[in-house]
């Protein structure tokens, strides 16, 4: 019977010592967990556990500043990875800022050969278009002095500058509108010196008939007569 009762009090023991022994084997989040229920238990009962010899003090003196250490290890790691976060994203956007004036620039060298490319075929087509209305002036400017009777009425202007010209030989000899006999005639005009030609130079003034190429020359036969 004495027995008896010595098996149940050392079981009981060891059903009480079980926790503690399981306590240090507990991971820290279930150790958070407990400590604030059991650890005042522990203590109260921590006079049942004298004869025993077991280091409860020391045990719970290791807890302590580990569940610290660890809260403090996990708030760090959750810092870090926010600030490996905010890293990352001014990474990213320090990139598109080194990209995008790269791009800006490029876009606008684009822009401007593309606008020098036009601006070139402007002027072509307005030197074109200039050389087309000096053309179209001739020819208005001609028909407009085109006679076809034979008879023809030459407005020199501006002879005194004209006259000056021909001293120096800018411009010796001056041509008038083309003039025909008749609708179908010869294409004739006429070739002024006005500080003359020749032996006349200086003295007289020149005027010559100058036959020109018509478009009906292949029907029409010589007007003066020559000699072969």
């Amino acid at each position: 019977m004495s027995c008896s009762r010595t098996t149940s009090s050392e079981y009981l023991k060891e059903k009480e010592i079980e926790p503690l022994i399981n306590f240090d084997k507990m991971p820290s989040g279930q150790v958070e967990g407990i400590m604030p229920s059991q650890h005042p238990l522990i203590r109260n009962t921590l006079p049942q556990f004298v004869n025993l010899g077991f280091p409860l003090d020391h045990l719970l003196e290791q807890i302590n500043p580990d569940l610290k250490i660890r809260q403090q290890v996990a708030e760090l790691e959750s810092r870090q990875k926010t600030l490996e976060n905010i890293v990352s994203v001014l990474s990213r956007e320090l990139g598109r800022k080194e990209e995008t004036p790269d791009i800006r620039v490029g876009e606008a060298l684009a822009r401007i050969l593309y606008l020098e490319e036009k601006v070139e075929q402007q002027d072509s087509l307005l030197a074109l278009k200039d050389v087309m209305i000096n053309s179209l002036v001739s020819r208005i400017q001609t028909l407009e002095h085109t006679s076809y009777d034979g008879c023809f009425l030459w407005k020199v202007s501006r002879v005194g500058r004209r006259m000056q010209e021909a001293q120096i030989g800018k411009r010796p000899a001056l041509y008038s509108p083309p003039f025909y006999t008749n609708r179908y005639g010869y294409k004739l005009c006429l070739k002024l010196f006005l500080n003359g030609d020749g032996t006349g130079t200086g003295t007289h003034l020149s005027l010559f008939l100058v036959v020109m190429k018509g478009e009906y020359d292949f029907q029409l036969k010589w007007p003066f007569q020559h000699k072969e």
